[in-house]
């Protein structure tokens, strides 16, 4: 049996309880202008996954104990049934925590994301993080050189993958447990997929300029979601939300609402 870990979170707004799930290498503060765009009518949840942000560490790192974690949290917090969202990695949690615990589950959306095995996503990164000499890193400009000089040379990328970084006065560390997610990150691009269907309301967005939702994966979201609605954002990559924030707020907005 799954050993369900108590995730740090953040807790605003109120309502009708959401939970907004973060991706690979991210954690909930990543979503606080989405979570703050969606509590003016909800009490949105952002919790910090097992192995990121200021959540506990654990070498089990799989679907089903993501979703035991979630649902420990709404346990915990009162919550018998709650909207689901996720981003990415996120994406696939809220998604097996939908099929695995359906009594729990009032909507899903899930965003850039599809329930399908992927080539890998984020793995040369996690082992470019890996090697960094963080005995010779005296502050963040040199984690940032460091890692442009790798090949990484979207700005935002690096500044998103540099919020892992933490500071100690023993020098720099990883907050995320890079260990256990390089360890396991075959784990995390498959999907458990032989769970009944969930026939509840669902709604994936996607980045039109991104290849994680392609027309070949619909056949296996619909098997899996079959009153799922599938739309692209224009102008917009994996970080969907960061690419139009106001859009992708305002279509949640009207599916929540619904």
């Amino acid at each position: 049996m799954t050993t369900a870990l108590e995730l740090a979170c953040g807790d605003t707004g109120s309502g009708p309880a959401v939970v907004l799930v973060h991706g690979l290498l991210g954690n909930g503060r990543n979503l606080q202008p989405l979570a703050q765009a969606l509590a003016n009518r909800h009490r949105v949840l952002t919790p910090d996954l097992r192995n990121h942000g200021r959540s506990p560490h654990s070498p089990v790192m799989d679907y089903p104990a993501l979703a035991a974690d979630l649902i420990a949290l709404l346990d915990r917090h009162g919550i018998e049934k709650a909207t689901l969202i996720g981003h990415s990695l996120g994406g696939k949690a809220v998604m097996a925590t939908t099929l695995l615990h359906p009594e729990r589950a009032i909507r899903l959306a899930v965003l850039d994301m599809a329930p399908v095995s992927y080539r890998e996503f984020l793995g040369e990164l996690l082992q470019t993080l890996e090697q960094m000499p963080l005995t010779e890193i005296t502050n963040r400009n040199d984690a940032d050189d460091w890692l442009a000089q790798q090949g990484v040379a979207n700005s935002r990328l690096r500044a998103f993958l540099l919020q892992n970084l933490s500071r100690s006065d023993d020098g720099f560390r990883w907050r995320v447990n890079l260990d256990v997610l390089l360890k396991q990150r075959q784990t995390l691009t498959d999907f458990p997929d032989d769970e009944p269907a969930w026939d509840g309301p669902t709604l994936f967005l996607h980045g039109a300029d991104s290849d994680y939702v392609l027309p070949e994966h619909h056949e296996a979201i619909r098997r899996l979601f079959p009153q799922a609605g599938i739309e692209a954002i224009a102008n917009a990559g994996h970080w969907l939300h960061a690419d139009q924030p106001d859009t992708v707020a305002k279509r949640l907005r009207t599916f929540l609402e619904t």
